[in-house]
């Protein structure tokens, strides 16, 4: 399972109990930032867990690039 993919197959409920029991939580890869975009661009109208719910189910995660990546060799940022 690739990282984007965790939680795939859980209710918006689930992912929220998973990712977020202390408040302001998402998903490793699948950020709030894209879920914003997405509201943005009028891709979607729901909330961050249930947005995130059918982006897994609809297997969309295998086309969303993560919000950070790390390139071997580059120097770190702090």
């Amino acid at each position: 399972m690739t990282g984007s993919q965790q939680g795939a197959g859980l209710s918006a409920e689930q992912l929220d109990d998973l990712y977020n029991p202390d408040g302001d939580g998402e998903h490793p890869l699948i950020t709030r930032a894209m879920w914003r975009q997405a509201v943005a661009q009028q891709d979607t109208v729901s909330g961050y867990w249930p947005w995130l719910a059918q982006m897994l189910s609809d297997d969309a995660a295998s086309t969303v690039k993560p919000a950070l990546t790390i390139t071997e060799g580059a120097a770190p940022l702090f």
